[in-house]
């Protein structure tokens, strides 16, 4: 059956099925279908945040990059005081290696949100990949403080510790590509919120 049968006949009230499905094929990178479900979402309750959110991680994990910066923008801007949606915002900036903005969408909301572990550890990665890695521990030192069962967490800041140390013993910076860990925390919407840990 082609998508736009498909979308015929789905409930049209029910949009909230309409963005899980996009989520489902989103996550089987059925890109396409999943851009569709989320389109007619965003045309049913253009100011429903979470719609423009999940289309802007669908352009981020195609690598369009403009399209998705539009799209979080205008989730951020629907609803300003939502973590999340600025965790996936400073993520974008950091695809593109942009570092200087996505540490400031990082400090921006960390304004608002000071106890928020996920902007902790992304604003943490961000430091690290600026080499700052005394300020990037401190960081996931606080994602410890809030989330002590954090494994994934408290990985990396071994790993800056073992770095710290290195570079008090040298004298130096020996940057090996290799040794550096990330795993930016991204959030697509449904019911509940899902955390998809990816490796950078």
């Amino acid at each position: 059956m082609h998508l736009s049968e498909v979308l015929m006949t789905d409930d049209p009230e029910n949009v909230k099925e309409w963005n899980r499905k996009g989520v489902m094929y989103a996550k089987i990178e059925n890109y396409e279908v999943a851009k569709r479900y989320f389109e007619k979402c965003i045309e049913a309750d253009p100011w429903n945040a979470e719609y423009w959110n999940n289309l802007g991680l669908l352009y981020c994990n195609q690598l369009n990059f403009d399209e998705a910066y539009r799209c979080f923008r205008r989730a951020t801007s629907i609803s300003p005081d939502e973590g999340k949606f600025w965790v996936n915002l400073g993520h974008l900036f950091g695809c593109k290696d942009d570092m200087d903005e996505e540490m400031k969408v990082y400090n921006h909301t960390l304004r608002m949100h000071p106890v928020y572990p996920d902007l902790w550890f992304n604003k943490g990665n961000c430091l690290v990949k600026k080499e700052r890695y005394i300020e990037a521990k401190e960081c996931f030192e606080q994602v410890i403080s809030l989330n002590p069962n954090d494994s994934h967490t408290r990985l990396q800041l071994d790993w800056c510790e073992e770095r710290i140390e290195r570079i008090a013993v040298i004298g130096m910076i020996n940057r090996d590509p290799s040794g550096q860990m990330s795993g930016a925390i991204l959030y697509w919407d449904m019911d509940t919120i899902e955390k998809n840990t990816e490796e950078m």
